[in-house]
Protein backbone atom coordinates (compact mmCIF):
# COMPACT_ATOMS: atom_id res chain seq x y z
CA UNK A 1 0.00 0.00 0.00
CA UNK A 2 1.13 3.48 -1.09
CA UNK A 3 0.78 6.44 1.16
CA UNK A 4 1.25 10.30 1.42
CA UNK A 5 1.35 13.24 3.45
CA UNK A 6 1.40 16.80 2.74
CA UNK A 7 3.81 19.43 4.35
CA UNK A 8 2.84 22.46 4.95
CA UNK A 9 5.07 25.89 5.19
CA UNK A 10 4.32 28.88 5.53
CA UNK A 11 2.81 31.81 3.56
CA UNK A 12 5.02 32.60 0.69
CA UNK A 13 7.43 30.32 2.39
CA UNK A 14 8.57 28.15 -0.55
CA UNK A 15 10.51 24.79 0.17
CA UNK A 16 13.66 25.32 -2.29
CA UNK A 17 15.45 22.42 -1.14
CA UNK A 18 14.35 18.63 0.71
CA UNK A 19 16.40 15.51 2.02
CA UNK A 20 15.40 12.57 3.68
CA UNK A 21 17.66 11.16 6.51
CA UNK A 22 18.88 7.25 6.10
CA UNK A 23 16.85 5.88 8.63
CA UNK A 24 13.83 7.39 6.78
CA UNK A 25 12.26 8.73 9.48
CA UNK A 26 13.08 12.22 9.43
CA UNK A 27 12.66 14.92 6.43
CA UNK A 28 14.60 17.90 5.95
CA UNK A 29 13.53 20.92 4.19
CA UNK A 30 14.95 24.47 3.28
CA UNK A 31 12.80 27.12 2.51
CA UNK A 32 13.44 30.83 -0.13
CA UNK A 33 13.64 32.45 3.64
CA UNK A 34 16.63 30.57 4.71
CA UNK A 35 14.82 29.04 7.53
CA UNK A 36 14.17 24.81 7.79
CA UNK A 37 12.34 22.40 9.42
CA UNK A 38 12.70 18.91 10.36
CA UNK A 39 9.43 16.70 9.68
CA UNK A 40 9.29 13.29 11.63
CA UNK A 41 7.09 10.28 10.03
CA UNK A 42 6.44 9.14 13.61
CA UNK A 43 5.89 12.35 15.82
CA UNK A 44 2.53 13.77 15.60
CA UNK A 45 4.12 17.31 16.63
CA UNK A 46 5.05 20.38 14.82
CA UNK A 47 8.68 20.26 12.80
CA UNK A 48 11.76 21.90 14.13
CA UNK A 49 12.12 24.65 13.15
CA UNK A 50 15.64 26.02 12.51
CA UNK A 51 17.05 29.29 11.86
CA UNK A 52 20.35 30.66 11.13
CA UNK A 53 20.73 31.26 7.31
CA UNK A 54 19.66 34.72 6.04
CA UNK A 55 19.00 34.16 2.34
CA UNK A 56 17.87 31.15 0.62
CA UNK A 57 18.70 27.97 1.16
CA UNK A 58 19.98 26.11 -1.47
CA UNK A 59 21.17 22.56 -0.77
CA UNK A 60 20.58 20.04 2.03
CA UNK A 61 22.63 16.79 3.19
CA UNK A 62 22.38 14.36 5.56
CA UNK A 63 25.75 13.08 7.25
CA UNK A 64 25.75 9.20 6.66
CA UNK A 65 25.03 8.33 10.23
CA UNK A 66 21.74 10.79 10.27
CA UNK A 67 23.11 12.86 13.27
CA UNK A 68 24.01 16.04 11.39
CA UNK A 69 22.49 18.42 8.88
CA UNK A 70 24.72 20.16 6.83
CA UNK A 71 22.88 23.23 4.72
CA UNK A 72 23.87 25.85 2.23
CA UNK A 73 22.48 28.87 1.20
CA UNK A 74 22.95 31.94 -1.01
CA UNK A 75 24.30 33.80 2.15
CA UNK A 76 27.32 32.11 0.62
CA UNK A 77 27.54 29.98 4.81
CA UNK A 78 27.35 26.27 5.53
CA UNK A 79 26.00 25.17 8.68
CA UNK A 80 26.22 22.44 10.52
CA UNK A 81 23.17 21.23 12.57
CA UNK A 82 23.27 18.62 15.40
CA UNK A 83 19.87 16.57 14.86
CA UNK A 84 20.05 13.29 16.32
CA UNK A 85 18.02 10.50 14.90
CA UNK A 86 14.66 11.71 16.17
CA UNK A 87 12.70 15.10 15.85
CA UNK A 88 14.48 17.46 18.35
CA UNK A 89 12.63 18.71 21.49
CA UNK A 90 14.35 22.11 21.26
CA UNK A 91 15.62 23.81 17.93
CA UNK A 92 18.80 22.82 17.22
CA UNK A 93 21.42 26.03 16.63
CA UNK A 94 24.68 25.41 14.13
CA UNK A 95 27.37 23.45 15.46
CA UNK A 96 29.47 24.39 12.83
CA UNK A 97 29.04 27.32 10.32
CA UNK A 98 31.81 26.81 7.32
CA UNK A 99 32.03 30.72 6.04
CA UNK A 100 34.75 30.15 2.88
CA UNK A 101 33.03 30.85 -0.13
CA UNK A 102 32.75 34.26 -1.58
CA UNK A 103 28.95 33.17 -3.76
CA UNK A 104 25.79 31.18 -3.04
CA UNK A 105 26.61 27.72 -2.16
CA UNK A 106 25.33 25.31 -4.96
CA UNK A 107 25.79 22.21 -3.21
CA UNK A 108 26.98 19.97 -0.65
CA UNK A 109 28.20 16.34 0.21
CA UNK A 110 29.44 14.11 2.80
CA UNK A 111 32.26 11.49 1.93
CA UNK A 112 30.61 8.12 2.82
CA UNK A 113 32.54 8.20 6.35
CA UNK A 114 31.31 11.20 7.43
CA UNK A 115 34.81 12.85 7.99
CA UNK A 116 34.56 15.31 5.34
CA UNK A 117 31.68 17.88 3.57
CA UNK A 118 32.54 18.80 0.09
CA UNK A 119 31.26 22.13 -0.69
CA UNK A 120 29.95 23.68 -4.17
CA UNK A 121 29.89 27.20 -5.33
CA UNK A 122 28.85 30.14 -7.89
CA UNK A 123 32.61 31.20 -6.91
CA UNK A 124 33.64 28.25 -9.11
CA UNK A 125 35.24 26.65 -6.44
CA UNK A 126 34.95 23.47 -4.30
CA UNK A 127 35.36 23.00 -0.96
CA UNK A 128 36.73 20.09 1.32
CA UNK A 129 36.07 20.68 5.23
CA UNK A 130 36.93 18.17 8.07
CA UNK A 131 34.22 17.41 10.88
CA UNK A 132 36.85 16.54 13.20
CA UNK A 133 38.15 20.59 13.53
CA UNK A 134 35.16 22.25 11.73
CA UNK A 135 37.40 23.48 9.45
CA UNK A 136 38.05 23.91 5.25
CA UNK A 137 41.15 21.71 4.71
CA UNK A 138 41.29 21.65 1.14
CA UNK A 139 40.39 24.38 -1.92
CA UNK A 140 39.95 22.63 -5.36
CA UNK A 141 40.27 25.17 -8.15
CA UNK A 142 40.12 24.46 -11.55
CA UNK A 143 36.78 25.29 -13.22
CA UNK A 144 36.35 28.12 -15.04
CA UNK A 145 32.36 28.42 -14.46
CA UNK A 146 30.28 28.36 -11.51
CA UNK A 147 30.66 24.74 -9.41
CA UNK A 148 26.60 23.50 -9.54
CA UNK A 149 26.96 19.64 -8.20
CA UNK A 150 29.65 17.45 -5.96
CA UNK A 151 29.62 14.11 -5.60
CA UNK A 152 31.75 11.51 -3.19
CA UNK A 153 32.62 8.01 -4.61
CA UNK A 154 31.20 5.22 -2.69
CA UNK A 155 34.30 4.33 -1.57
CA UNK A 156 34.83 8.02 -0.98
CA UNK A 157 38.71 7.81 -2.67
CA UNK A 158 37.10 10.46 -5.42
CA UNK A 159 34.72 13.65 -5.53
CA UNK A 160 33.38 14.50 -9.11
CA UNK A 161 32.54 18.11 -9.62
CA UNK A 162 30.20 20.05 -12.54
CA UNK A 163 30.57 22.99 -13.68
CA UNK A 164 29.36 26.33 -15.84
CA UNK A 165 32.60 25.36 -18.17
CA UNK A 166 30.92 22.40 -19.86
CA UNK A 167 33.30 20.03 -17.37
CA UNK A 168 32.86 17.07 -14.80
CA UNK A 169 36.51 16.69 -13.00
CA UNK A 170 37.40 13.63 -10.84
CA UNK A 171 39.36 14.46 -7.89
CA UNK A 172 41.77 12.05 -5.93
CA UNK A 173 41.63 13.66 -2.19
CA UNK A 174 44.76 14.84 -1.45
CA UNK A 175 45.38 14.74 -4.32
CA UNK A 176 44.51 19.10 -5.07
CA UNK A 177 44.03 17.94 -8.85
CA UNK A 178 42.23 16.29 -11.40
CA UNK A 179 42.53 12.94 -12.06
CA UNK A 180 40.46 13.15 -15.44
CA UNK A 181 37.72 14.85 -17.02
CA UNK A 182 34.70 15.04 -19.19
CA UNK A 183 34.29 17.56 -21.46
CA UNK A 184 30.66 19.35 -22.68
CA UNK A 185 29.24 21.93 -24.16
CA UNK A 186 28.92 25.14 -21.60
CA UNK A 187 26.88 24.64 -18.98
CA UNK A 188 26.46 21.20 -19.52
CA UNK A 189 26.87 19.28 -15.97
CA UNK A 190 24.24 20.24 -13.78
CA UNK A 191 23.74 17.55 -11.34
CA UNK A 192 25.80 14.44 -10.92
CA UNK A 193 25.60 10.99 -8.87
CA UNK A 194 27.49 8.23 -8.90
CA UNK A 195 25.86 4.59 -9.42
CA UNK A 196 25.92 2.40 -5.49
CA UNK A 197 28.85 0.27 -7.03
CA UNK A 198 30.81 3.58 -8.03
CA UNK A 199 31.32 1.63 -11.77
CA UNK A 200 28.63 4.28 -13.71
CA UNK A 201 28.81 8.17 -13.34
CA UNK A 202 25.07 10.01 -14.07
CA UNK A 203 25.67 13.67 -15.38
CA UNK A 204 22.33 15.43 -16.00
CA UNK A 205 22.88 18.53 -18.45
CA UNK A 206 21.28 21.60 -18.95
CA UNK A 207 20.13 21.03 -22.24
CA UNK A 208 17.62 18.54 -20.80
CA UNK A 209 20.19 15.58 -21.40
CA UNK A 210 21.26 12.74 -19.29
CA UNK A 211 24.84 11.17 -19.67
CA UNK A 212 25.46 8.08 -18.22
CA UNK A 213 29.64 7.62 -18.04
CA UNK A 214 31.26 4.27 -17.52
CA UNK A 215 34.09 5.42 -15.67
CA UNK A 216 36.59 2.54 -16.33
CA UNK A 217 35.56 2.65 -20.13
CA UNK A 218 37.32 5.21 -22.85
CA UNK A 219 33.78 5.26 -24.78
CA UNK A 220 31.87 8.80 -25.06
CA UNK A 221 29.36 9.02 -22.72
CA UNK A 222 25.64 7.54 -23.26
CA UNK A 223 23.56 10.53 -23.99
CA UNK A 224 19.80 9.93 -22.73
CA UNK A 225 16.93 12.13 -23.98
CA UNK A 226 13.30 13.59 -22.93
CA UNK A 227 13.50 15.94 -20.75
CA UNK A 228 13.42 19.49 -22.26
CA UNK A 229 14.33 21.40 -19.27
CA UNK A 230 17.36 21.11 -17.18
CA UNK A 231 18.24 18.37 -15.24
CA UNK A 232 18.99 19.63 -11.66
CA UNK A 233 18.69 16.43 -9.54
CA UNK A 234 19.37 12.65 -9.82
CA UNK A 235 18.88 9.37 -7.40
CA UNK A 236 20.02 6.08 -7.98
CA UNK A 237 18.13 2.94 -6.56
CA UNK A 238 19.52 1.14 -4.17
CA UNK A 239 20.61 -2.07 -6.56
CA UNK A 240 22.02 0.79 -9.11
CA UNK A 241 19.21 -0.62 -11.96
CA UNK A 242 16.92 2.40 -11.74
CA UNK A 243 17.91 6.43 -12.10
CA UNK A 244 15.04 8.83 -11.37
CA UNK A 245 16.17 12.66 -12.64
CA UNK A 246 14.51 15.88 -11.70
CA UNK A 247 14.06 18.23 -14.21
CA UNK A 248 12.76 21.88 -15.29
CA UNK A 249 9.78 19.77 -16.99
CA UNK A 250 9.02 16.91 -14.70
CA UNK A 251 10.64 14.15 -13.31
CA UNK A 252 11.37 11.02 -15.44
CA UNK A 253 12.08 6.97 -14.64
CA UNK A 254 15.86 5.17 -16.14
CA UNK A 255 16.09 1.41 -16.78
CA UNK A 256 19.66 2.36 -16.79
CA UNK A 257 20.45 -1.25 -17.79
CA UNK A 258 19.23 -1.65 -21.39
CA UNK A 259 19.51 2.72 -21.20
CA UNK A 260 16.28 3.35 -21.64
CA UNK A 261 13.46 5.72 -20.42
CA UNK A 262 10.77 3.60 -18.97
CA UNK A 263 8.48 5.99 -16.87
CA UNK A 264 7.33 9.40 -16.54
CA UNK A 265 5.48 11.18 -13.39
CA UNK A 266 3.86 14.29 -13.19
CA UNK A 267 5.55 17.16 -11.26
CA UNK A 268 5.00 20.28 -10.09
CA UNK A 269 4.58 23.38 -12.48
CA UNK A 270 8.47 24.33 -12.04
CA UNK A 271 9.34 21.21 -11.95
CA UNK A 272 12.16 19.05 -9.48
CA UNK A 273 14.65 20.93 -8.38
CA UNK A 274 15.91 17.63 -5.65
CA UNK A 275 15.62 14.34 -5.60
CA UNK A 276 15.55 11.45 -2.50
CA UNK A 277 15.65 8.04 -3.47
CA UNK A 278 14.10 5.32 -0.69
CA UNK A 279 15.77 2.20 0.53
CA UNK A 280 13.48 0.02 -1.53
CA UNK A 281 14.78 -0.54 -4.71
CA UNK A 282 12.26 0.33 -7.33
CA UNK A 283 10.11 -2.12 -9.70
Amino acid sequence: MTTSATVRVGPGDGVTAVAWSPHQRLLATGSTNGSLRIWSVDADRPPALLRGHTELVTAIAWSPDGTLLATGAEDMSVRIWEVGNSLPPTAPTPRIVLQGHTRSVTSIAWSPDGAHLATGSLDKTVQISRMGGGRIATVLSGHTGQVYSVAWSPSGVFLATGGGDGTVRVWRIGNGTPMFQLNGRAGEAQSIAWSPDGELMAIGAADGTLRIWELHSSETPTALRGHTGRVRSLAWSPDGQTLVTGAEDGTRIWNVSPLRHHATLTSQPRGATTLSSSTASMQ
